[in-house]
């Protein structure tokens, strides 16, 4: 009979579930969408080859401390040396199969939060040795250096595997790539980022990769009169789409804050109406399915989950008036200055700031111009102010046959998923011909409750759902 505690398989897939618990909502586990993400190994699971060794290890520490606590009742000798030694088996294999707990609030491995938990794990497995015995404690011993150094060196080792595994794959998505799409010229009209950007190719947006924009809406053709796809998007996704990772950062869960800005916001009762509509999109939308398809996503240091809106606010004072055209760089200044005097909340690695403009104003940004090349689009101040703009839709190329309410949660949702999945423009998830997740499906529709949200692209799928 095998004992399936001695199954290694079913020990992995266990902690899995305990990982599960700690990062995700416990109802949604039972859901049956959630059964397959209780696979420990599976096709397209983002664990490390460290982090299989780190099972092992907690695995066999675990079994090496149940056997010698058997022995010692029946042998009634002395083991604290291996008891000792055990533990820090099974603490280093902790670290090594959930390294989030030793990163820093940016994400990045903090040495103090690395010291502080060996000095933690060398003190508890002196006390398993020798007991409390304050003298031996205290004593200098070069154990203390070869622990940290292993546990240090055991870190470096799991970067340089995270390192090969993104280099890997972005090769094969390169490689994966047509020779002869590689040849298109910069005018290519056939991708669909592209279409309604002036002097916009995807070459140019790839050098480009601080703005990623909402493309403007063009009329499908040939499409019967009264057909239900009257909203769907110019061309069906490219065959070749591929988001591949380029190891920057994602926004795990997602804290919007939305500004609304101008005049109208505050006095047009239509718009203050939108205004909390629009609050209560979000709210619904960030703890929906359409954030629980971005999970495929997840990477070893960042796990996608439901997001929340944590703020609001209508900002009147500096706002541009209808008929006003207003600057990207004007609406970086802006933002920083409401974050630094306190007008909006402070930033954390997961705030997204999105931006409201009022009707009848022209937002730019560099060569593009809103409802002319785009209509929307995402980027970051210093790399860790996250935020989106949204114009107002007041022209047929950015409403695409949708109301009004209708074009902002659709390109809202186009630039909320790509923020998720590629906070810096470029390096997180992208593909390098098509764009960002949005991109690849632009201005292509379904229903999330009763909410018109854009579909996503997905690399298990290779399709926009």
């Amino acid at each position: 009979m095998k004992y399936k505690i001695l199954n290694f398989r079913y020990f992995l897939d266990t902690l899995r579930r305990v990982h599960l618990i700690y990062n995700t909502n416990i109802a949604q586990m039972v859901t049956p969408q959630k059964q397959e993400k209780l696979k420990f190994v599976k096709e397209d699971d983002n664990a490390t080859t460290l982090q299989f060794f780190g099972g092992w290890l907690i695995f066999v520490g675990i079994f090496i401390l149940l056997l010698i606590s058997i022995l010692n009742v029946w042998l009634n000798s002395d083991f604290s040396r291996i008891a000792a030694t055990s533990f820090l088996m099974v603490m280093l294999g902790i670290s090594f199969v959930f390294p989030s707990m030793l990163q820093d609030d940016n994400n990045g491995l903090s040495t103090m939060r690395v010291v502080v938990y060996m000095i933690v794990c060398v003190f508890i497995a002196f006390v398993v040795k020798d007991g409390w015995n304050i003298g031996k404690l205290v004593e200098i011993s070069p154990n203390w250096m070869y622990l940290i150094l292993t546990a240090l060196g055991g870190k470096t080792v799991q970067s340089y595997t995270e390192y090969l595994k993104m280099k890997t794959s972005n090769n094969n998505g390169n490689l994966s790539k047509n020779s002869d799409e590689e040849k298109k010229g910069a005018n290519s009209n056939e991708n669909p980022v592209t279409v309604g950007a002036k002097k916009d190719s995807i070459n140019d947006k790839t050098k480009n990769i601080g703005r990623q924009i909402v493309p403007v809406y063009k009329p499908p053709v040939n499409k019967p009169e009264g057909s239900r796809e009257i909203f769907e998007g110019v061309t069906p996704p490219p065959a070749d789409a591929k988001l591949v990772y380029n190891n920057g950062p994602l926004i795990a869960n997602v804290e919007v804050y939305t500004i609304f800005w101008g005049e109208n916001w505050n006095n047009d009762p239509s718009l203050k109406q939108m205004m909390t509509d629009l609050n209560s999109f979000f709210k619904n939308i960030l703890t929906s399915s359409l954030i629980d398809q971005l999970k495929e996503y997840n990477t070893v240091t960042y796990k996608i989950g439901h997001g929340k809106l944590t703020g609001t606010k209508v900002i009147i004072e500096g706002a541009p008036k209808p008929g006003d055209t207003i600057d990207d760089s004007a609406i970086q200044n802006s933002l920083t200055a409401w974050i630094n005097t306190g007008i909006v909340s402070g930033i954390t690695s997961n705030t997204l700031y999105f931006i409201y403009t009022d009707k009848n104003v022209k937002v730019t940004a560099d060569d593009l111009i809103s409802c002319d090349s785009m209509c929307g689009y995402h980027d970051s101040i210093n790399n860790n102010i996250f935020y989106a703009v949204m114009p107002y839709p007041s022209c047929n190329v950015c409403l695409g046959n949708l109301s009004v309410f209708e074009a902002l949660t659709a390109t809202s949702s186009h630039e909320l998923c790509e923020a998720i999945t590629d906070a810096l423009a470029a390096t997180g998830w992208n593909d390098p011909q098509n764009g960002e997740i949005g991109d690849i499906c632009a201005w292509n529709f379904k229903k999330v409750g009763q909410y018109t949200v854009q579909k996503e692209w997905s690399n298990a799928r290779k399709d926009c759902i």
